[in-house]
């Protein structure tokens, strides 16, 4: 009796979460920005980055980006991504901030007598530290070290003589000093 009756039904298949580009670990210069970034797909994803153990309060979206970076930002930073379905999944990448050119003490001018050692020095801290030693505008060859050298100085040698200190952050550094050589008797 009565009319064929038709019911349907839909089914939604939810996806798990799966991570396709995990975050870079990056190494900065002080001063620059850092991003870190994943990319994921799932159903109803949402996000919470860490540095170390420690919830980043507001930062709950696909990237981190932390502006102007020093030394107390360097560390471990994770995000959690969770979904409607599947375990949530973390990954992690390391942020290392790396130092200025920065002059403790730099070389102080001389006064010798003929025949005598000069030796001029400058101390720096920074990453990647290298040093150019010159007179005057002249390169000194082979002059690469914190401590310049000169032995048995005669007249000829007296000027100024400065070091250029690079590094992989921040300008590079001159510092002078000079020598002046005395007359024998």
């Amino acid at each position: 009796c009565g009319n064929a009756v038709t019911n349907s039904a839909s089914l939604t298949v939810l996806e798990n979460v799966v991570v396709a580009s995990a975050p870079v670990s990056l190494t900065n210069c002080p001063g620059t920005s850092a991003n870190f970034n994943v990319t994921a797909s799932g159903t109803g994803l949402s996000y919470q980055w860490y540095k170390g153990g420690s919830a980043l309060s507001g930062e709950t979206g696909s990237s981190l980006v932390l502006a102007n970076v020093s030394a107390t930002d360097a560390g471990i930073y994770s995000v959690v991504i969770s979904g409607v379905c599947g375990n949530a999944v973390t990954n992690s990448a390391s942020l290392t901030v790396l130092e200025n050119v920065v002059v403790a003490s730099a070389p102080v001018s001389l006064t010798n007598c003929p025949g005598t050692s000069a030796r001029f020095s400058v101390t720096a801290s920074g990453t990647g530290l290298s040093y150019q030693w010159y007179k005057g505008s002249s390169a000194l060859a082979g002059k690469t070290a914190n401590i310049l050298m000169l032995a048995n100085v005669n007249a000829t040698d007296a000027g100024v003589y400065s070091v250029v200190i690079s590094g992989m952050c921040g300008n590079a550094v001159t510092n002078s000093a000079s020598l002046t050589v005395l007359e024998n008797v």
